[in-house]
């Protein structure tokens, strides 16, 4: 059985790699460079409870699947590629900088109990004993240590590797203009003027997506949403955790480097950078992180994510037989992308009862 993936991101190069392993064929098709674009841009926070809050329940079982696999997926995919791809198990803090937060952490701490999410409180002595660098004015923090994170560009070429050495076809700077159906299946896809046949066809390129599904999607399911991301290096390595607070992150990798970030501006789908809000989300990280004060501008960019209106993925079939979706992963894209992939294979195989994620179906977004 011959499939189609539009979109190389790491969702599509998983997915890709995971058919491949089932006995599949899989061609890869991406409008650019595989890999380069919101995955490209990510900061490679893999965070099972930070992310969510109380009014988040539908995703915390594609969370809880997530954090089961990437252990093994981690292990099999740097044995095989033989590359780092930065993973990192040290957990997440949330720090409350104010009150409103600090009341913010109660209740998500509650919420994380109710769900047997393990999650410390910290009061703010507790906190700077865990991370120094800390400034003393932080009121309290939660301390999440099932979080994980990795580097997303080493992911991408681990990812792009195995998907290669596996017999994958990856075809770059190939933009998918339609998808081609026949008596309401899915039979392939047209491709600069040309057509490539396909038994099934699974739609990974981001907001784009929506775009290529027409009238039985409806184009306002998905939105583009902007963020803009700056790169530090200072002289010693500052945190042991990912930190996050109501407005920003931090990401400290290996080499002295952290990521701050990020903007979040919806329906923008321009990457130009803008300095006052680069500079703004410095000053916010700063007055919880003063260590900072002294850090040298790596690098800065932006990306642009792909949202959904109700704010979960559309993971499965479409009204198209053979036609699915994996998308709207929003800011969980990286770490949702094992759990995506096995639901999308179950699908592909007709186990539809097995893959229990009525709640991402794309359909509910049909005119």
């Amino acid at each position: 059985m011959n499939l189609i993936i539009a979109g190389g991101g790491v969702i599509g190069l998983t997915l890709g790699w995971r058919l491949l392993k089932a006995g599949y064929r899989a061609t890869i098709l991406d409008r650019a460079e595989a890999g380069r674009g919101a995955s490209w841009a990510a900061a490679g926070m893999l965070a099972g409870a930070s992310e969510l809050g109380p009014d988040d329940a539908a995703a915390l079982a594609l969370s809880s699947q997530s954090q089961s696999l990437w252990p093994s997926f981690k292990a099999e995919l740097e044995a095989i590629s033989g590359s780092d791809i930065g993973y990192r198990d040290h957990g997440t803090i949330l720090v409350a900088a104010h009150q409103a937060a600090l009341d913010a952490l109660h209740d998500s701490h509650r919420f994380y109990t109710s769900q047997g999410i393990h999650a410390e409180f910290l009061t703010p002595s507790q906190v700077v004993e865990r991370e120094p660098a800390m400034a003393p004015s932080i009121l309290g923090a939660l301390m999440c240590k099932d979080d994980i994170q990795v580097d997303p560009r080493k992911l991408v070429s681990a990812l792009r590797s195995v998907f290669l050495m596996s017999g994958g076809k990856l075809m770059e700077h190939c933009a998918v203009e339609q998808v081609l159906t026949v008596d309401g299946r899915a039979t392939g896809v047209s491709v600069n003027g040309s057509t490539l046949d396909a038994d099934a066809v699974v739609l990974a390129c981001g907001w784009e997506t929506g775009s290529l599904l027409g009238g039985s999607f409806g184009s306002e399911a998905l939105t583009p949403v902007k963020g803009q991301i700056v790169s530090l290096l200072t002289d010693v390595s500052l945190l042991h955790h990912v930190l996050r607070a109501d407005d920003f992150y931090l990401v400290q990798r290996d080499d002295y480097e952290i990521v701050l970030g990020a903007t979040s501006e919806r329906g923008v789908t321009d990457l130009s950078l803008d300095e006052r809000r680069l500079q703004e989300l410095f000053e916010r990280a700063c007055r919880v992180v003063p260590g900072l004060r002294g850090a040298k501008i790596k690098d800065h960019w932006a990306g642009i994510r792909p949202g959904s209106i109700d704010g979960l993925p559309l993971i499965g079939p479409t009204d198209a037989e053979g036609l699915f979706v994996a998308t709207g992963h929003y800011r969980n894209g990286i770490f949702w992308a094992p759990a995506t992939a096995e639901l999308i294979l179950k699908y592909i195989n007709g186990d539809v009862s097995g893959a229990g994620a009525n709640a991402f179906l794309p359909r509910r977004f049909a005119a």
